[in-house]
């Protein structure tokens, strides 16, 4: 099979367009069977192949024998840096697979052609390092004299007919208001809510289009329209921090005069007040804290992430859909605080070590070989769909060629294809990870032994803790560490036999890295739903393991916690909340209940 290859800079002229290349490359092929291997636009042939992911795929197809003859227009389709160069080479000569540039067919192993396009690789290198210097050069040059670049600018300002820097005046009034609001002692998320509030644009919700957004934590990709971008604080902030508004243009590591919207004196203190602004409580400061779930949130009810969001006042201490930062937003699933989910996660799964038994009885149920049959039978069917919704994305795209509906026919199709395109993928790739993972049973004992063995890596035994507390003898310890760790564990079980509880609440002997670590190793996901009605969380665990996902209930009092699939209440309470024996028991009817309906 034909390979043909297609790039596009952006400092290439139109006559270089993906159209034309691909045109060429379909005459080239004539009639032969072909695949089009297309980088897109604005990617430099001085890239590395690790960020050029085409140029990759289709190093693998031929080091795999898919593709035995590759086309590309000229060799700076190919490449612009001689590592690129030597990799391609040595993978083609050694599959001895045929290699032409436009239609002439390269013998690297001709000694001449190779140092021809050895030279060749040399130059183009030479060229594109003298065209970033130049448009680097020409570029300073214009904010010298004064000129924009790029295709928009700071918002307050615009370009002239000549390409000058110029204060917008329509836009003006905004950055006036919202430095007279910073003046006034109100911080960026109450700045960002005027701005929303009163239907004030922002610079990028006035173009055309959409983008695209890759999730951090999973890899997902969702697609918004940039004329429903709202303003946030980030933007906020980058606007009170500009210098650009005191006149001084901030270029790499200088600073150059232009047209000033604020005196010096007005913007320096603006920014003093702004560092106020951070540091007052009546802002409702955010603490530093470290969030321990994060990354691993998901909202069961839109798909958004869960973050933490947490004060010195402690009034905001939950982890919420990110939905709730936007007004406009309808989601309604409810936060749950922080405390109260990181003690129940780190306790019920890794402290009292039944992430460890979980996984050994699944290995003695025959669950590795299970999970690897159910993963690759998974795998299969996402294929299947992809293939299937690439299908129905060319027969939508032929009916417009061919005229028979027009393109704005066929929108909602092409977007939700590309939906659900994204959102297999996503799972496709997790789950081909978690097959990769799936190695011998003791491996991944004795890896997850290693990782719960927390007594052992603090340098505590607490077996012989416990027996002291046992007996109340915590005094007769002469390690001060041991003895306040023996004195809190003792506390908290006198608290518990109060409460009639069997057993304390996690207590925080393992760092926060390690924490985090075990976490995000074992963990994929945890997905929240609100109950509104019942006034019950389910919290779904989507385990990193060959063992089954899991759900939890608790009460919106969190006294409580059930395991349906063990159909019994967790030995689980979190501390510092304590009940009457009555309302503890009315607690476990209702999670009991809730799992029958």
């Amino acid at each position: 099979m034909i390979g043909i290859y297609t790039r596009l800079s952006v400092e290439d002229d139109i006559s270089t367009s993906i159209e034309n290349q691909i045109n060429e490359g379909k005459v080239f092929a004539k009639n032969r069977k072909y695949e089009i291997y297309n980088e897109g636009e604005g990617i430099s042939g001085r890239a590395d192949i690790k960020d050029r992911p085409v140029l990759d795929k289709l190093m693998r197809d031929i080091a795999t024998d898919k593709i035995n003859i590759v086309w590309f227009r000229n060799q700076n389709r190919l490449e612009r840096n001689s590592e690129t160069f030597i990799a391609f080479s040595s993978l083609a000569k050694r599959k001895k697979i045929e290699v032409y540039f436009n239609d002439k067919q390269m013998d690297w192993n001709d000694p001449t052609n190779y140092l021809q396009s050895s030279i060749l690789t040399a130059i183009n290198s030479y060229q594109a390092e003298l065209q970033s210097y130049q448009t680097k050069k020409v570029l300073l040059n214009r904010v010298l004299e004064g000129k924009a670049h790029g295709k928009s600018t700071p918002l307050g300002y615009t370009k002239d007919d000549e390409g000058y820097l110029i204060i917008n005046n329509e836009e003006k009034p905004i950055v006036e208001k919202i430095y007279e609001m910073c003046l006034e002692g109100n911080g960026s998320t109450t700045i960002k809510h005027w701005l929303n509030d009163n239907n004030i644009p922002t610079r990028y919700s006035k173009r055309d289009g959409t983008f695209k957004i890759k999730n951090a934590n999973t890899g997902k990709i969702t697609h918004k329209k940039k004329s429903d971008v709202i303003w946030s604080d980030k933007q906020v902030q980058d606007i009170l921090k500009n210098p650009m508004y005191k006149g001084k243009r901030r270029w790499k590591d200088k600073l150059i005069d232009c047209p000033k919207i604020f005196n010096e004196f007005y913007w320096e203190k603006v920014q003093v007040q702004y560092e106020k602004n951070k540091d007052s409580n009546n802002t409702g400061k955010k603490v530093d804290h470290l969030y321990l779930l994060k990354g691993l949130l998901e909202c069961g009810e839109c798909g958004r992430n869960y973050y933490g969001r947490t004060r010195i006042s402690k009034k905001d201490n939950y982890y919420m859909c990110s939905s709730k930062r936007y007004k406009q937003e309808k989601c309604t699933n409810r936060s749950i605080n922080i405390d109260v989910l990181e003690s129940f996660v780190w306790t019920t799964i890794f402290e009292n070590r039944t992430i460890f038994q979980k996984v050994q009885t699944a290995f003695k149920d025959g669950g590795l070989d299970k999970k690897k049959v159910e993963l690759e039978n998974k795998i299969k069917d996402y294929q299947k769909t992809l293939k299937a919704l690439d299908k129905e994305y060319k027969k939508s795209i032929d009916l417009v060629v061919r005229g028979v509906v027009e393109e704005s026919d066929i929108t909602e199709t092409k977007n939700r294809v590309v939906r659900e395109t994204n959102k297999i993928n996503e799972h496709l790739t997790n789950d081909e990870n978690e097959l990769k993972s799936l190695v011998n049973e003791t491996f991944i004992l004795t890896q997850i032994k290693h990782d719960l063995d927390f007594g052992v890596q603090t340098g505590i035994d607490w077996g012989i803790i416990n027996e002291i507390v046992g007996n109340g003898q915590f005094e007769d310890i002469t390690d001060l560490k041991r003895r306040k760790l023996a004195k809190d564990r003792y506390d908290q079980l006198n608290k518990d036999v109060i409460d009639n509880r069997e057993k304390s609440a996690i207590v925080e002997h393992t760092p926060y890295n390690k924490k985090k670590e075990v976490l995000t190793k074992y963990l994929k996901r945890i997905y929240i739903q609100y109950d509104k009605e019942s006034k019950i969380y389910t919290l779904k665990i989507d385990y990193d393991l060959p063992i089954e996902d899991e759900s939890y209930y608790i009460d919106s009092n969190y006294i409580a916690a059930y395991a349906p699939q063990q159909q019994k209440i967790v030995d689980w309470h979190f501390i510092g909340r304590h009940f009457t024996n009555e309302k503890i028991e009315d607690t476990y009817n209702q999670l009991k209940n809730y799992v029958s309906n």
